[in-house]
Formats: structure tokens, C-alpha cells, sequence
């Protein structure tokens, strides 16, 4: 977690609008939770699947200062991964079977460019996205290198989508509060064609704009 804090206030302090131009709406920073899992077509490797939660944290601005339509441009360092399963003894005790947890995870920066429809009222504003996303690989881990073998063949760089809703506060504070949902989904696989692995996640945000 510290390695994202550090790299995203180094694109705050380096990317930070100075003088906003008139066609940029709002600028700001997000931060949240979120819970991602990996979607293998083999129906057997994907019943020991779950959602494993992580970290992610953004730049974003909004452009055209419209009352109902604008674009979210977005920069995100986000964790995918997922909690697999499997199942095993005991000690020397043969007959009693447990489950043992393995946790992946893979970091990715991402690039989402979103349509947002917002409708008109107070003191919350709610809205709609939806928009395509891009995704670079930049470094994963598993326990026991479980994963590493696989993950060593993935692609660098997936295409994506992602739909959500969120809230904005009216401008009746100095900042302008934000809160989002949103679901992210891969459009093509991670892995060779034989795996056909891809990501999911939800995501929860909290952010600040100005």
C-alpha cells in the first residue's frame, strides 16, 4: 500500500492542472476498496475461485463543462487477482480435508476514458458511466509462486470496459465530494488461449475534486 501512496502523490504533485482550462470541469483525486476475481472457462478451476479484496487509488478529470454530459479521464493503480481454494489434509490425519487459501494478485496501471450522464439536483448530483478502459501489467505475485508460471504469460496490455454509478456533492463546499460504484471487466483473455483467464473486479471510491 505505501508503494501506491508514494506513486500516486508523485502524479499528483507532477500532473496537478495549474490553471485549468475552461473546457476542464473538475480535477481530483480518488481512493478505494476493491474486489477482484479471475474468470477461468474451465468450469472445474473456476468452482475453487473467490474474490480477493485490494487497493486502488486514481487521478482523474472531467472534461466539458456541460450540465448533464461530460468524460471522466482517469489514471489508476489497481489490484486484480483472486483467493483460490485448495483443497487439502491435514497434518497426518488423512480424513480431515481443510482448505488452504492461495492469494494472487496483479497490479495494473490503468486508463479508463468514461461517458458520465449526470442528472440535475440537490445537494447530490448522481450520474452514470460507462466507457472503455485500458490496463498495463506491472508486476503480480502468488503464494508459493502458485500462480507466477501463468502469470509470466500474460499479457502486458488488455482492453477492457467499465459501468458504474456515483454521487457528486453540489458546489456548496469549497471541494466537490465524490462516491462511486463501479464494475470493470476484461474484453479480451489474459492469458494463451488454452487458459482463457479474465478479470473482473468491483470497485468502491471516495474521492475529493476542485
Amino acid at each position: 500500500m505505501l508503494r501506491y501512496i508514494i506513486i500516486v502523490t508523485t502524479l499528483m504533485v507532477f500532473f496537478q492542472p495549474r490553471s485549468p482550462a475552461q473546457f476542464c470541469k473538475l480535477y481530483g483525486v480518488k481512493i478505494g476498496a476493491t474486489f477482484a476475481e479471475q474468470y477461468f472457462r474451465d468450469p472445474a478451476t473456476r468452482t475453487n475461485i473467490r474474490r480477493i479484496p485490494g487497493f486502488t487509488a486514481a487521478v482523474f478529470a472531467e472534461w466539458f463543462n456541460t450540465p448533464h454530459f461530460s468524460l471522466v479521464s482517469q489514471l489508476e493503480l489497481t489490484q486484480r487477482g483472486s483467493i483460490t481454494d485448495l483443497r487439502t489434509t491435514e497434518g497426518f490425519e488423512s480424513w480431515r480435508i481443510v482448505y488452504v487459501g492461495l492469494h494472487s494478485h496483479l497490479h495494473y496501471l490503468s486508463v479508463p476514458i468514461l461517458a458520465k450522464w449526470s442528472f440535475t439536483t440537490n445537494p447530490v448530483v448522481p450520474y452514470l458511466l460507462i466507457g472503455p478502459r485500458v490496463d498495463y501489467l506491472l508486476w503480480y505475485s502468488s503464494d508459493f509462486g502458485w500462480y507466477d508460471g501463468l502469470y509470466k504469460e500474460f499479457k502486458k496490455t488488455l482492453l477492457g470496459g467499465s459501468v458504474g454509478l456515483g454521487w457528486n456533492s453540489a458546489s456548496l463546499l469549497p471541494v466537490t465530494l465524490v462516491g462511486e460504484i463501479r464494475y470493470n471487466f476484461d474484453f479480451i483473455n489474459s492469458s494463451m488461449p488454452y487458459n482463457n483467464v479474465r478479470n473482473d473486479a468491483f470497485d468502491f471510491w471516495l474521492g475529493y475534486a476542485f
